[in-house]
């Protein structure tokens, strides 16, 4: 072997360029699904408050 890689066909450096335009989108999805992760880990289950009809009459009577 002498570590030499092979050149790429036509139509894979079309596909490379192609790739290498939209470099940014892949960055800012990514960035996008860390920050929602984030979010959601930090979220505490036992701040939300739901109240149903019935729930809700006990808590304040009318």
């Amino acid at each position: 072997m002498s570590g030499v890689a092979a050149p790429l066909s036509a139509s894979e450096q079309r596909t490379m360029l192609d790739a290498a335009r939209v470099w940014w989108l892949f960055l800012i999805t990514g960035t996008a699904w860390l920050l929602f992760s984030i979010i959601v880990f930090r979220f505490d289950y036992t701040t939300v408050s739901s109240s149903t009809p019935a729930t809700r009459s006990r808590r304040s009577p009318r």
